[in-house]
Protein backbone atom coordinates (compact mmCIF):
# COMPACT_ATOMS: atom_id res chain seq x y z
CA UNK A 1 0.00 0.00 0.00
CA UNK A 2 1.17 3.51 -0.82
CA UNK A 3 2.47 5.76 1.98
CA UNK A 4 0.09 8.75 1.73
CA UNK A 5 1.55 12.05 2.97
CA UNK A 6 -0.29 15.25 3.84
CA UNK A 7 0.18 17.93 1.22
CA UNK A 8 0.96 15.56 -1.63
CA UNK A 9 -1.34 14.91 -4.57
CA UNK A 10 -2.39 11.43 -5.64
CA UNK A 11 -4.44 9.65 -8.26
CA UNK A 12 -7.40 7.60 -7.12
CA UNK A 13 -7.89 4.21 -8.73
CA UNK A 14 -10.68 3.92 -11.29
CA UNK A 15 -12.13 1.10 -9.16
CA UNK A 16 -13.06 3.69 -6.54
CA UNK A 17 -15.09 5.67 -9.06
CA UNK A 18 -16.81 2.51 -10.27
CA UNK A 19 -17.67 1.52 -6.70
CA UNK A 20 -18.83 5.02 -5.65
CA UNK A 21 -20.88 5.33 -8.84
CA UNK A 22 -21.54 9.04 -8.30
CA UNK A 23 -22.10 10.97 -11.54
CA UNK A 24 -20.70 14.19 -10.03
CA UNK A 25 -17.27 12.94 -8.98
CA UNK A 26 -14.41 14.53 -10.86
CA UNK A 27 -12.55 11.59 -12.34
CA UNK A 28 -8.75 11.99 -12.26
CA UNK A 29 -8.80 15.39 -13.94
CA UNK A 30 -5.81 17.66 -13.49
CA UNK A 31 -8.17 20.61 -12.76
CA UNK A 32 -8.94 20.56 -9.20
CA UNK A 33 -11.50 27.44 -4.29
CA UNK A 34 -8.26 28.13 -2.82
CA UNK A 35 -5.18 29.09 -4.84
CA UNK A 36 -1.95 27.48 -3.63
CA UNK A 37 1.54 27.19 -5.05
CA UNK A 38 2.51 23.69 -6.10
CA UNK A 39 5.87 23.24 -7.81
CA UNK A 40 6.08 27.03 -8.23
CA UNK A 41 2.76 27.15 -10.11
CA UNK A 42 -0.46 28.67 -8.82
CA UNK A 43 -3.05 25.92 -8.54
CA UNK A 44 -6.72 25.96 -7.59
CA UNK A 45 -8.14 23.36 -5.23
CA UNK A 46 -11.93 23.09 -5.18
CA UNK A 47 -12.95 21.94 -1.74
CA UNK A 48 -16.53 21.34 -2.79
CA UNK A 49 -15.21 18.55 -5.03
CA UNK A 50 -13.41 16.66 -2.26
CA UNK A 51 -14.61 13.18 -1.34
CA UNK A 52 -13.74 10.46 1.15
CA UNK A 53 -11.74 7.44 0.08
CA UNK A 54 -9.51 4.78 1.55
CA UNK A 55 -5.77 4.32 1.10
CA UNK A 56 -6.37 1.11 -0.86
CA UNK A 57 -7.95 3.21 -3.65
CA UNK A 58 -4.98 5.55 -3.96
CA UNK A 59 -2.87 4.02 -6.69
CA UNK A 60 -0.06 6.47 -7.38
CA UNK A 61 1.39 9.82 -6.49
CA UNK A 62 1.00 12.66 -8.94
CA UNK A 63 4.43 13.22 -10.51
CA UNK A 64 5.30 16.03 -12.91
CA UNK A 65 8.73 16.48 -14.44
CA UNK A 66 10.05 13.55 -12.42
CA UNK A 67 9.07 15.19 -9.10
CA UNK A 68 6.25 14.34 -6.74
CA UNK A 69 3.65 17.12 -6.74
CA UNK A 70 3.32 18.38 -3.17
CA UNK A 71 2.56 21.57 -1.28
CA UNK A 72 5.91 22.34 0.30
CA UNK A 73 4.80 24.87 2.93
CA UNK A 74 3.47 23.08 6.05
CA UNK A 75 1.56 26.23 7.05
CA UNK A 76 -0.37 26.11 3.77
CA UNK A 77 -1.09 22.40 4.30
CA UNK A 78 -2.40 23.21 7.77
CA UNK A 79 -4.64 25.97 6.43
CA UNK A 80 -5.98 23.67 3.72
CA UNK A 81 -6.77 21.01 6.33
CA UNK A 82 -8.60 23.58 8.48
CA UNK A 83 -10.60 24.76 5.47
CA UNK A 84 -11.46 21.18 4.51
CA UNK A 85 -12.77 20.51 8.04
CA UNK A 86 -14.94 23.65 7.86
CA UNK A 87 -16.36 22.54 4.51
CA UNK A 88 -17.15 19.08 5.88
CA UNK A 89 -18.98 20.65 8.85
CA UNK A 90 -21.00 22.81 6.45
CA UNK A 91 -21.88 19.79 4.31
CA UNK A 92 -23.03 17.93 7.44
CA UNK A 93 -25.35 20.88 8.16
CA UNK A 94 -26.85 20.47 4.69
CA UNK A 95 -25.05 23.24 2.81
CA UNK A 96 -24.91 22.47 -0.90
CA UNK A 97 -22.22 24.33 -2.83
CA UNK A 98 -23.18 23.28 -6.35
CA UNK A 99 -26.05 21.36 -7.95
CA UNK A 100 -23.45 18.84 -9.14
CA UNK A 101 -21.97 18.08 -5.74
CA UNK A 102 -21.01 14.44 -5.08
CA UNK A 103 -22.95 12.66 -2.35
CA UNK A 104 -20.02 12.38 0.06
CA UNK A 105 -22.13 10.78 2.77
CA UNK A 106 -23.17 7.87 0.54
CA UNK A 107 -19.52 7.51 -0.54
CA UNK A 108 -18.34 7.60 3.09
CA UNK A 109 -20.85 4.85 3.96
CA UNK A 110 -19.51 2.70 1.09
CA UNK A 111 -15.93 3.25 2.27
CA UNK A 112 -16.85 2.24 5.83
CA UNK A 113 -18.38 -1.00 4.50
CA UNK A 114 -14.88 -1.95 3.31
CA UNK A 115 -13.72 -2.15 6.96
Amino acid sequence: MLDVKAGCLYFVDDGFFEKANDPYLKINYDKTSKIVKIQDKKTVLLFQDMFPTRACYINEQYVRGGQAVCIADPKVVGELEKTAKKIIKMLKRGVCFTPTQPNIFAIEKLMRQDD
